[in-house]
């Protein structure tokens, strides 16, 4: 036995030896602990540019003032040469790390890949899934590279996730732009409803490239940034490896410099101790943060240094100046929102920033969002019209339609069928210029086309079913400068330096994370409200904080409306009770009159003031997750947010980011958050439009008919009035004309 373990033994004995010498003999143990030694070796690279200081001498004794893990080694280390650095770069999305899904018969997506620079391309590969109702002999997914086809496949991944390897021939080094385009049939049926039935899903973390890192290889910021993006891309996570407690104020500061590379907005930090296990999959970059105490002239910071991993590290001290930082990881700038629309004037598709509309699918939808200035007002009979030209194909069955709708309600449904292949004459679509709303809105074009028959698979159609024109144009009739009190032109106007906690919940780690993500989720965009709104997050906690007051509501109301619901049920009355005869209730005559004229008085009202009833009343029946209000419609950029137990942090976040540029997101003076993710507004009636402009008489006809149409009672009852004096005044100018023998 002795005999034949001698070999494994020597066998073991050896590989703990060269593991020793790779990696450096160390006065501790290290297995499993972030290993930050390359800082030490003369592998970082100071920034901003400058020329590498001269390596020191293997021998010379390292600088005993840094911190302890950082493990000074007692052999010369391997290079990083020697080390095989093979990482994977996955695709990017402009729209998070999520899995992307492409539905219906045609649908595309589009991806980015970086190649860092002196890498070899191992792999270049993409992973996808597809609906077991996906006709695969019938079905093709084309991938182009910065516009040119580089593969075609049919897809066939019903069960789970499968990988196609592409053609790495055509990567060049930098940004590579990839369209993954999907042409589905449904394998039984035809028609919009088997439209939803047939999808393709990419996972963009796991596509990408697989690159081993040359020797030659030097780090720059610019490849830490692309190589942090990628690592964004894989989790929605960049590691920090630090031993120093970092402040709020400065994990949020780096959250939102990350949030930059992420593209959606949606980079965090995941702390990492060094004496802590490394139990995560192996990172693209990383950001390490050490004293500045420990900072010498052998190791000036920033810098910028390779793990032998092949992870490209961003080495900070916790005195790096804010200057420094923007150098490296600018802070998130102004976005722009939507294309903005001048009302008076005619814009077409293409001035939105839309061109050619083309709907290939059974059922396919495409939305031109755009902006109405902030003081444009009409609520009353006013005309806006869209100029439509488009096409459609011939083949198109009868039944075909295709619906017009504006801020998605339809304002007109259209044939598609008997003028098929035809130039159409311009259609113009005149719709209530009042279905708009200032700030945000989107009109769309459905197109529905039935199968024929539709219990067989789709014949296969190259070209559009139909197609809209970009020379389409919108006219918004102009109006008045005048305004409602409006959540969504605050909320639109928030700033991440503008948010902030009720002193009380300083501490609380829940709250804090909301607050990180709404500053981070919540980027600045171009608007032009002069002044700038601020949020006030609170909880049930420390609701006797948030000023109530003005909205006529208290404390119970708000917390019945967010709280959790009870889903127990109720229990049984009792046998005797059920069969019991029911106790009769009288009302007396009085308390019939009462409420006679309470309801005649609710209907008066909402014929005099049309709009929500007062806040109680309206939000009793409703429950959510957060609400969101202006106590003072005065000071319209003054904002709460009020969040329930229930309210994610991130999903709250979400939900207040898309908001912020749909036509369906907080508005009126307070908005709740319901639990399937929508906002139900509240437009109180008693507020009435302020005008923002001088009356005179070229504005007072639209004017006057806004105010009639905000409030017809009213107007009705003052023409009256107007109209009895000015009659009482005829009369008595008749009278008083007459002569004494006339009497």
């Amino acid at each position: 036995m002795m005999t034949r373990s001698l070999p494994m033994i020597c066998i073991l004995l050896g590989s703990i030896w060269t593991g020793a010498f790779a990696q450096g003999v160390n006065d501790e143990p290290n297995n499993g602990v972030i290993d930050l030694t390359p800082l030490l070796d003369g592998g970082a690279i100071p920034i901003p540019n400058e020329a590498a200081a001269p390596q020191a001498d293997t021998n010379e004794e390292k600088n005993s003032s840094l911190p302890t893990y950082f493990r000074p080694q007692n052999t010369a280390p391997t290079s990083i040469a020697e080390v095989e650095r093979t990482l994977f770069y996955p695709t990017v999305s402009a729209t998070g790390v999520q899995i992307k899904r492409l539905s219906g018969e045609y649908d595309e997506l589009a991806l980015s890949i970086t190649v860092p620079p002196s890498a070899s391309i191992d792999r270049f590969v993409v992973t996808y899934r597809n609906s077991i109702n996906v006709l695969g002999s019938e079905s093709r997914i084309v991938a182009l590279l910065d516009g040119v086809e580089i593969a075609s496949w049919a897809p066939e991944a019903p069960s789970d996730f499968e990988t196609v390897e592409l053609p790495v021939t055509a990567l060049k080094e930098g940004n590579n732009q990839l369209i993954i385009r999907a042409t589905q049939s449904h394998r039984i049926f035809c028609g919009p409803e088997a439209s939803f039935a047939i999808w393709t899903d990419i996972d963009p973390a796991r596509s990408g490239i697989n690159v081993i890192l040359s020797e030659e290889t030097i780090p720059d910021i610019n490849g830490f940034r692309r190589a942090a993006q990628a690592q964004l891309a894989i989790n929605g996570r960049l590691p920090v490896i630090t031993a120093l407690p970092l402040s709020a104020e400065t994990t949020r500061d780096l959250e939102q410099r990350v949030s930059v590379l992420s593209g959606a907005f949606s980079g965090r930090l995941a702390l990492q101790s060094p004496y802590d296990p490394d139990t995560t999959p192996k990172a693209l970059a990383r950001i390490a943060i050490i004293s500045g105490s420990s900072v010498t002239a052998q190791t000036p910071l920033p810098a910028l240094t390779t793990d032998p991993d092949g992870a490209l590290i961003l080495v900070l001290s916790d005195d790096t100046s804010k200057a420094n930082l923007d150098d490296l990881l600018p802070l998130p700038g102004i976005m722009t929102g939507h294309p903005r629309l001048t009302p008076g004037t005619t814009s077409s598709l293409e001035q939105l920033n839309v061109e050619t509309i083309a709907l290939r699918s059974r059922y396919d939808r495409r939305i031109v969002p755009f902006q109405l200035p902030d003081d444009w007002l009409i609520i009353s009979s006013q005309q806006a019209r869209i100029t439509l030209l488009y096409r459609y194909i011939d083949s198109l069955p009868e039944g075909a339609l295709m619906l017009v709708k504006v801020n998605d309600k339809t304002v007109r449904m259209l044939p598609l069928f008997g003028q098929g292949d035809t130039v159409l004459p311009p259609l113009v679509v005149g719709f209530p210029a009042r279905m708009l709303q200032p700030g945000m809105n989107a009109i769309s074009f459905e197109a529905i086309v039935p199968g024929t028959p539709p219990d067989l698979p789709c014949p296969h159609i190259e070209a559009p079913f139909v197609e809209i024109s970009g020379d389409t144009t919108l006219d918004v009739p102009s109006s008045p400068r005048m305004q409602f009190p409006r959540l969504s032109r605050s909320v639109l106007s928030l700033a991440p330096d503008r948010i902030s906690l009720v002193p009380e919940l300083f501490g609380d780690s829940h709250a804090e994370a909301l607050l990180t993500n709404l500053m981070v989720g919540l980027p600045i965009i171009d608007t032009a409200n002069p002044t700038p709104a601020t949020l006030t997050v609170s909880t049930l906690a420390t609701l006797d904080q948030v000023p109530l007051g003005t909205l006529g509501i208290n404390r119970l109301t708000i917390e019945q409306a967010i709280s959790p619901r009870d889903n127990t049920p109720a229990l049984l009355p009792s046998v005797a009770s059920r069969f019991a005869a029911p106790e009769p209730t009288m009302l007396s005559y009085r308390q019939k009159a009462s409420n006679i004229l309470a309801q005649s008085w609710a209907w008066l009202s909402s014929l005099a003031w049309p709009g929500d009833r007062a806040l109680p009343s309206w939000i009793a029946p409703r429950h959510g997750v957060a609400l969101i209000f202006m106590p003072d419609a005065a000071h319209p950029e003054d904002l709460w947010l009020v969040t329930g137990p229930n309210a994610d942090s991130e999903t709250l976040t979400s939900a207040l980011s898309n908001g912020r540029v749909d036509p369906f997101g907080p508005d009126g003076q307070a908005a709740l958050l319901s639990t399937d993710g929508d906002w139900q507004n509240w437009h109180p009636a008693s507020t009435r439009p302020q005008m923002l402009e001088a009356l005179t008489f070229s504005n007072i006809r639209n004017i006057a008919g806004n105010y009639a149409s905000w409030a017809p009672i009213i107007f009705v009852g003052l023409l009256a009035t107007l109209m009895s004096i000015s009659v009482l005044l005829g009369l008595s100018f008749v009278v008083n004309t007459r002569g004494a023998r006339k009497r």
